[in-house]
């Protein structure tokens, strides 16, 4: 019997769903890893700009035969659609959580994040154990268990609800049992303790030039120049002779990662101006890293915050060389590319530079809300 025009459709958006899974997968390698996601900075915008349309468009094909359902019953397995349907509903919902980034709390964020990660892994296990199962043509035949899937509209928009109802609500349940947690003082071992030497747990750590600067410690100055009356250049030890800030906020990089709960010590901005004598016209403060590549730029108002600090501490531990040591700009209420690592000379200027980033499409207001 000749195939109707009706399944070589299903067919074709079956093989579309499979290239766009593949294509999704990629992308969301090359977006997380740090061994590739440095070597594509440039591409990095782009490259996130498809993963979210391919995401949706996958999400929206798997809709189809609910509203659109097949005219033959052997094309397409319930069981096969349910649980595709479910899972890319799943991580589609843990996405739109980290595309809010700026308007939901960043314990949302956190979850959201590995889940989106641990979901695609199992969508990704499904989808090969189900080509498998069609390779070595296993698949039973339809029964009470394998029905066909043409169900009424009312079920088929119970199974996608209620999929991504239970997924928001572990979203909403989860933080606030941790909130409860550690008012009760149970909560303090839930993060990774720091350690002495090397880098504190949690981060995803980047750079920019082929592997981490190293500054020895005696070798190290901080220069203080632009629009200052006292143009400054000082070692680690009279860096840390200046007055010493402790801060405890949580970092966040823009691609959803956080750390919550990062204890830094360093000098505030705003005491590094009142030492060099910075001009108070100077509109921004822009900041060099000793790799000789990333800089970074702040309006004045947001570079004297109390917390904005060149730390040279975190966790109790003087910096590890991957998060930026001997000393690096912290910048809590913005995104972590905000945050220069390396920092060997503050500039006090009428003009911001452009910064590593920002030359490469991510905004020069990075504030989180």
């Amino acid at each position: 019997m000749q195939e109707s025009g009706y399944g070589r459709g299903y067919r074709a958006l079956h093989t579309a769903a499979i290239a766009i899974l593949g294509v999704l997968t990629v992308t969301g390698v090359l977006l997380y890893y740090p061994e590739v996601h440095t070597a594509l900075i440039p591409y990095l915008a782009a490259i996130r700009v498809v993963h979210i349309v391919l995401g949706s468009a996958l999400l929206g094909m798997l809709f189809v035969p609910g509203f659109f359902p097949p005219r033959t019953r052997a094309w397409i397995h319930r069981h096969d659609w349910k649980w595709t349907l479910g899972l890319v509903g799943a991580i589609s919902l843990t996405g739109v959580v980290l595309a809010l980034v700026t308007l939901l709390p960043a314990s949302w964020r956190a979850l959201a994040f590995s889940w989106h990660g641990i979901l695609t892994i199992v969508l990704v296990a499904w989808t090969a154990l189900h080509a498998f199962r069609k390779l070595v043509k296993s698949i039973h035949p339809l029964d009470s268990m394998e029905q066909a899937a043409d169900p009424e509209r009312r079920q088929f928009l119970g199974w996608a609800l209620g999929g991504m109802g239970a997924v928001l609500g572990y979203l909403l349940v989860v933080p606030a049992l941790g909130a409860v947690g550690r008012s009760l003082g149970s909560g303090a071992a839930s993060a990774p303790r720091p350690k002495p030497g090397g880098p504190q747990p949690g981060f995803v750590l980047y750079t920019v030039v082929d592997g981490y600067p190293r500054m020895p410690a005696q070798r190290y100055r901080l220069r203080v120049t632009g629009k200052v009356r006292t143009p400054l250049e000082l070692d680690l030890k009279e860096l840390l002779d200046l007055t010493q800030t402790k801060v405890v906020r949580n970092f966040q990089c823009v691609t959803g990662w956080v750390v919550p709960r990062c204890h830094w010590e360093g000098v505030r901005i705003s005491d590094l101006a009142r030492a060099a004598g910075a001009d108070p016209r100077a509109g921004y403060v822009n900041f060099y890293s000793f790799d000789g590549v990333y800089t970074e730029s702040l309006r004045r108002a947001d570079a004297m915050r109390p917390d904005v600090l060149l730390a040279h501490r975190l966790d109790g531990y003087p910096l590890a060389v991957e998060q930026g040591a001997p000393v690096r700009l912290v910048v809590p209420e913005m995104y972590g590319y905000k945050s220069i690592k390396w920092v060997d000379r503050v500039e006090f200027s009428d003009a911001p530079l452009l910064g590593y980033w920002e030359q490469r499409g991510y905004p020069s207001e990075a504030t989180i809300s």
